[in-house]
């Protein structure tokens, strides 16, 4: 029973979806700046959530260090704080990689549809990113004080409760994240353009539908693991999702503009 392990699959449920999502991204920067030589904010954003996106998988991987995938008996006390250093910094650049990525794909709908209607609603919808997703980083980076209260658990210390803070995270990220596709595939339609190229671009928003799906899951897998009795065991694939729903988003953001290639 406490040989059994799941590393395997955190480590390839976090790397397999961020190499995909490379791929589009290199071909999407490749793209951009050799073929077409045309740099605009979209790509700028994108390029930076990749980054995110690099740092996170690193991340996840290092959960693996520190027990994540084995049996909660084989735990060693020596793990403990860096397990929740490391689930701290996951978190905060999850909600950083999620923000940076829809500001993209906003900035790319805001490229492609010249109506001034779309304009105002994609306008709002970047505020709305914004405006949620900056107070929800400060609540849970100073959720303790002292910050180390976080991964401290002999200090005198007083911190918030980070279950709202996750729920609140989760509701408003699905949320745009289903505005995106209500937006997109209504205005694509009535575009003029080649059929392969038109059915492509309604292909890749179809895509964001999955996104929406790894994070629904990832947040009822988190709900439930929180009173597991064998959190290490049972929260593998809450990675994995994470991945997905990120990684997803990444290739829905480059893949639009990689026609050149």
């Amino acid at each position: 029973f406490d040989a059994q392990t799941r590393v395997p699959e955190v480590l390839w449920g976090s790397i397999i979806p961020f190499g995909v999502a490379t791929i589009f991204v290199i071909a999407r920067v490749y793209s951009r700046l050799i073929l077409i030589r045309s740099w605009g904010q979209d790509d700028t954003w994108i390029s930076i959530s990749w980054v995110g996106a690099i740092v996170l998988t690193i991340l996840n991987c290092l959960f693996t260090l520190y027990g994540t995938g084995r049996h909660i008996t084989v735990q060693k006390p020596q793990w403990v704080t860096p397990s929740l250093k490391v689930s701290y910094c996951v978190r905060l650049v999850y909600l950083f990689v999620l923000a940076t990525t829809k500001i993209g794909v906003l900035a790319l709908y805001q490229r492609v549809f010249d109506d001034r209607k779309t304009r105002n609603i994609i306008r709002g919808m970047m505020a709305a990113v914004v405006l949620y997703t900056t107070p929800v980083i400060l609540m849970y980076l100073f959720q303790c004080r002292p910050i180390y209260g976080v991964w401290e658990s002999s200090i005198e210390k007083t911190c918030l409760n980070t279950d709202t803070i996750i729920y609140v995270a989760a509701g408003c990220s699905i949320a745009l994240d289903i505005a995106l596709v209500v937006v997109a595939i209504p205005r694509i339609l009535p575009l003029k353009l080649p059929r392969t190229q038109k059915a492509a671009l309604l292909a890749i928003a179809s895509l964001s539908i999955l996104v929406i799906i790894a994070a629904i899951i990832r947040f009822v897998r988190v709900t439930a693991i929180a009173s597991s009795k064998d959190y290490t065991w049972d929260s593998y694939d809450v990675t994995t999702w994470s991945a997905v729903e990120v990684d997803v988003g990444l290739i829905c953001a480059a893949a639009p503009t990689i026609r050149p290639l």
